[in-house]
């Protein structure tokens, strides 16, 4: 009779076991299914046969630190070139601070790559002649070229 309770329990513990971990898998898809759904729609992401394709993401961090340069720096030039105050400091230009905030020199190289995809003469150029997109990514491609080490 007592073989037969410990029988009856490892049993019912199994169970519950299998169950606990199905209802676990079942759980952990519908979250994954939503957190795929979340992000496509908030990125530039098409979901294709072969999977998620990503035309380009722009990091949140990258979106914020732009609305900052764009309400703080408008009137800045884009390259330090460009910059014909007598103090010269690292928000002198755009290029300056994106640099100095990576710890690069990368920044010049997209700055000058945005400006000639929209036509913009980079010498006369402000920092209010960008968009905020642009000029996350600016910053965005700057600090993934930079040699920062990255957490993965």
């Amino acid at each position: 009779m007592y073989k037969k309770k410990v029988k009856k329990s490892i049993v019912a513990v199994g169970a519950m076991m299998l169950a606990l971990g199905g209802v676990f898998c079942i759980g952990n898809s519908i979250l994954t299914r939503n957190v795929e759904a979340q992000v496509l729609e908030s990125s530039n992401v098409t979901l294709t046969e072969d999977g998620v394709q990503a035309d380009y993401v722009i990091s949140k961090v990258s979106m914020d630190f732009a609305e900052y340069i764009v309400l703080e720096m408008s009137e800045v030039p884009l390259l330090d070139e460009y910059v014909t105050t007598p103090e010269h400091y690292g928000d002198s230009s755009l290029e300056a601070y994106v640099d100095d905030v990576n710890a690069t020199k990368w920044s010049k190289n997209m700055i000058l790559i945005v400006c000639e995809e929209e036509g913009l003469d980079v010498a006369k150029a402000t920092v209010k002649d960008l968009t905020v997109e642009q000029i996350a990514r600016i910053d965005q491609e700057t600090f993934e070229n930079s040699t920062h080490s990255k957490s993965e």
